[in-house]
């Protein structure tokens, strides 16, 4: 991979501000919609939180980061590990907390880039071997995420309020299965090597996690993305908890499920498509206003807050995407 130049560069700044830009004003239309189509108002929605519990909002906001950052940085700095890229835990935490504000104002799945950027530069790791760690540890997050919706779906008999999430649970279980697929991966990689002999180093680097991980080490990673992935599931009962609310356990497990998916729509994390998909799939459980307030409280709880923390190694975060690539 060549450095980029200065124009480059800039051309590369104005693409992602660009990006940035187009994901907030996405996020403000749905947000601005739903509001509109529930009949909503800062009164109402202030006495929503008026009767909330503030200090189970205090504790779950707590528990939430605390989550996201050391489970994540557990997380990625084993799936690194055990694909032989050692990087010490407290650069993986470092690395977590500095690339969150980042994230927390691209969609909920373009923060990876990043992710792929630091390894080249940090660890000199091809750039395709440095996709193929990147989604492996992401996948293991829509492994998990997949297997609560299908969890719920079972337990609520998949009424048809839900009946579309069968469709998102099929996509989830499709890469399930190709997450296991070693000889899909071979003939892919053989494959791409027929067409080019770059694009099959590529290939080979991106799949190569997925090809030569046992697949006991699989299962593994595959359980620790199911228990990750209970975060945003526990923190929306805590939230309906808090607003004095609690949906039956399937009905919760389902609907919050989709909402998880709804928050990778092209928005900045989730903003807006998580909020409506709440209002939609939690309809019924409790008033507009606090549905609405649990859906914009997930949210901030789940990623924008928790990515925010990581402000104070945000400018060492950029100084390694951004500085020159380590030599071997």
């Amino acid at each position: 991979m060549a450095e980029p130049g200065p124009g480059k560069a800039a051309r590369t700044g104005r693409g992602r501000l660009a990006s940035a830009s187009l994901t907030l004003a996405f996020s403000a239309v749905v947000l601005v919609t739903v509001w509109k189509a529930a009949g909503l108002s800062p009164d109402k929605l202030a006495a929503a939180f008026s009767s909330a519990d503030f200090r189970l909002l205090a504790l779950t906001l707590a528990l939430s980061v605390l989550w996201h950052v050391f489970f994540g940085a557990d997380k990625l700095w084993r799936v690194l590990k055990a694909l032989g890229i050692e990087v010490p835990f407290r650069r993986v935490l470092f690395w977590r907390l500095g690339s969150g504000p980042l994230r927390a104002v691209l969609p909920v799945d373009a923060g990876e880039i990043f992710d792929v950027i630091f390894l080249w530069r940090e660890k000199n790791t091809q750039v395709g071997a440095a996709a193929g760690a990147v989604a492996f540890e992401s996948g293991l997050n829509l492994i998990g995420a997949s297997f609560w919706l299908a969890v719920g779906l079972v337990l609520s008999g998949a009424p048809s309020a839900f009946s579309g999430g069968a469709a998102v649970g099929f996509l989830g279980l499709f890469f399930a299965l190709f997450f296991f697929a070693t000889p899909v991966h071979a003939a892919l990689v053989h494959l791409a090597e027929k067409l080019s002999g770059r694009l099959g180093r590529f290939a080979a680097g991106v799949l190569g996690p997925f090809a030569r991980a046992s697949a006991g080490r699989k299962l593994f990673f595959a359980a620790y993305g199911i228990v990750f992935q209970i975060r945003p599931l526990l923190v929306c009962w805590l939230l309906f908890r808090a607003f004095g609310y609690s949906p039956d356990p399937a009905g919760l497990i389902t609907a919050a499920s989709l909402a998880v998916f709804a928050g990778h729509a092209p928005s900045a994390s989730g903003l807006g498509p998580r909020e409506a998909a709440v209002m939609v799939f939690f309809a019924g459980y409790a008033p507009p206003a606090v549905l609405f307030s649990v859906g914009f409280s997930l949210t901030l709880f789940v990623h924008i807050i928790p990515m925010l923390a990581g402000a104070p190694w945000a400018l060492w975060f950029l100084g390694r995407l951004w500085g020159g690539k380590k030599t071997p």
